[in-house]
């Protein structure tokens, strides 16, 4: 169900007084906004038309959270009942008791210096916060971090760093050869501080964008991304790949440039707008998509397009570093829509019902879901 529809829904639902205090928290949001204006009128229009004989009035297009003149007397009436039923449900609104709700996610993750060192990115200081003989580690005012080195040390090859994303976070990363690296909620990266072989590899598990250095500016190397049982090979492009662990899918979904998937049973090439998805047993398809919605989370929202409710349910978990427990009951229907991540658990969760058959609680880290005929205490 697209916005439109949730809207719609969301004011038939206020229009009969059915709404949940987490319903109101989401709809008076949405007003706030002016997004909710025309489903309002519209709902006024069909009132007017099933009143017998009643004279034609033109109802003019508004922003409810701005005060105008309407000349039509009938309007006047209409829209001060809708603002005064509005004032009186939010007067009543705020004794409702706010249930448990989470935050969404933040900037947040872990360094491993090869030496074993760990590092709290989020309470290291600004500046420069290790240094060797062959690199520097900065970290800027924004909170990324950056690694400056030289290309071909002596010495032999710098041991492997990680950085590691929990749940509930997100990180962006410079690498020694300016590639730059979004990585998503529950997501690792293992690289080299320096890249010093024939090839510039580094270890993926969970979902990261790429924007790679072109490799004539890398001494020529050949930029490797390697994800469990696939590995991606890039000169120099812009992509995307999902590959948490469970996760049915690897997926590698190519912005501009161009890539080399490779598996077991091949090599796949992609052009951009193209996406691979390998399966457990290896076996690689490729489909066009539209690439932002591969890159929805790297840009702020949730972009679900007749996604299953389990799917769903596993980046919510992610992000919102909780569990789900489904109940006896719950179907895996699908669902589509498009939410931005910045909202909190519960206004996400309000959505989402509004458009599916399930009804929920949280419990703590427990996100318990039942079927929508079942009572929730």
């Amino acid at each position: 169900m697209r916005e439109a529809a949730l809207y719609k829904k969301l004011v038939e639902r206020y229009i009969e007084k059915k709404l949940s205090s987490e319903e109101l928290e989401v709809f008076y949001h949405l007003l706030d906004e002016g997004k909710l204006d025309n489903y309002i009128l519209d709902a006024m229009d069909e009132d007017i038309a099933v009143i017998p004989e009643k004279p034609k009035v033109q109802l003019h297009r508004f922003s409810l959270s701005k005060v105008i003149k309407i000349s039509a007397a009938a309007c006047i009436l209409v829209a001060v009942g809708v603002a005064f039923f509005i004032r009186q449900t939010k007067v009543s609104h705020e004794s409702f008791v706010q249930i448990e709700d989470k935050a969404p996610g933040a900037q947040k993750a872990t360094l491993v210096l090869g030496s074993g060192e760990t590092i709290d990115l989020n309470n290291a200081p600004d500046g420069q916060i290790r240094t060797s003989e062959n690199v520097s580690i900065v970290k800027d005012q924004d909170g990324r971090i950056s690694y400056k080195g030289k290309r071909d040390p002596s010495g032999g090859t710098d041991a492997f760093n990680m950085i590691k994303v929990p749940k509930g976070g997100h990180y962006e990363i410079s690498l020694a050869d300016g590639t730059r690296v979004f990585l998503n909620a529950f997501s690792t990266l293992t690289f080299p501080s320096v890249f010093t072989g024939k090839e510039r590899l580094v270890k993926l598990t969970g979902e990261a964008y790429f924007e790679v250095t072109p490799s004539f500016k890398a001494g020529g190397k050949a930029f490797v991304v390697e994800t469990g049982n696939q590995k991606v090979q890039v000169v120099g492009t812009s992509f995307n790949i999902n590959a948490y662990t469970d996760e049915p899918y690897t997926k590698t979904t190519l912005l501009k440039g161009k890539v080399n998937v490779l598996t077991s049973a091949g090599t796949t090439k992609l052009v951009p707008g193209q996406q691979s998805s390998m399966d457990f047993k290896g076996v690689t398809t490729v489909a066009n998509v539209d690439p932002e919605t591969a890159l929805d989370w790297k840009n702020g929202d949730f972009i679900f397009v007749n996604e299953s409710l389990r799917s769903v349910m596993r980046k919510l978990s992610r992000w919102y570093d909780m569990d789900v427990v489904y109940e006896k009951g719950i179907s895996d229907e699908t669902l589509s829509g498009q939410i931005s991540r910045n909202k909190t658990l519960s206004q996400v969760l309000q959505l989402l019902s509004l458009s599916g058959d399930f009804n929920y609680k949280l419990d703590h880290n427990l996100l318990h879901l039942y079927p929508n005929t079942k009572a929730v205490k």
